[in-house]
């Protein structure tokens, strides 16, 4: 993908998770506003990465000493604890990450004009009433008007 005027089409799993990136002209643009989440979720992030590395050091250690106490031994005992701690922290992680983006990201294009219901990200394009018909939520119809 280029920034000269190509029509961008996101491609990969990000863009299926966030099917909002497809109202951005270029991939610049979506990654500007990628750069600016990631600044506005900093703290957030220090604070959450810092929580869960306690519960997964001493969920992770609690698992490991439980198995041995019950016959497993030590390193099948740290792998197995070790991949379910893993797991735990990406769900987690996405958890954290995705929902929040993915309101970032329409109160963004809202912000530009674009139709999009900022609570469930339904095309807003085509409403007679200033009202999400998908989720209830208000919003201000002269968006509408520039569309």
């Amino acid at each position: 993908m280029t920034d000269d005027g190509d029509q961008f089409k996101p491609k990969g799993l990000w863009y299926r998770l966030v099917p909002e990136l497809r109202h951005f002209s270029t991939r610049g643009e979506s990654e500007a506003v990628g750069r600016a989440f990631r600044v506005e979720m900093l703290g957030g992030v220090l604070i959450w990465c810092a929580v869960v590395g306690m519960v997964v050091f001493v969920g992770g250690l609690g698992t490991v000493l439980a198995l041995v106490e019950n016959g497993v031994s030590p390193w099948p005992a740290v792998l197995l604890s070790g991949g379910f701690w893993f797991l735990v922290m990406v769900a987690g992680l996405f958890r954290f990450w995705h929902r929040p983006y993915v309101q970032f990201v329409r109160r963004y294009l809202h912000g530009r004009g674009v139709p999009i219901c900022v609570g469930c990200g339904y095309d807003l394009r085509g409403q007679r009433e200033p009202r999400c018909p998908e989720c209830g939520r208000g919003f201000d119809g002269a968006i509408l008007d520039s569309w």
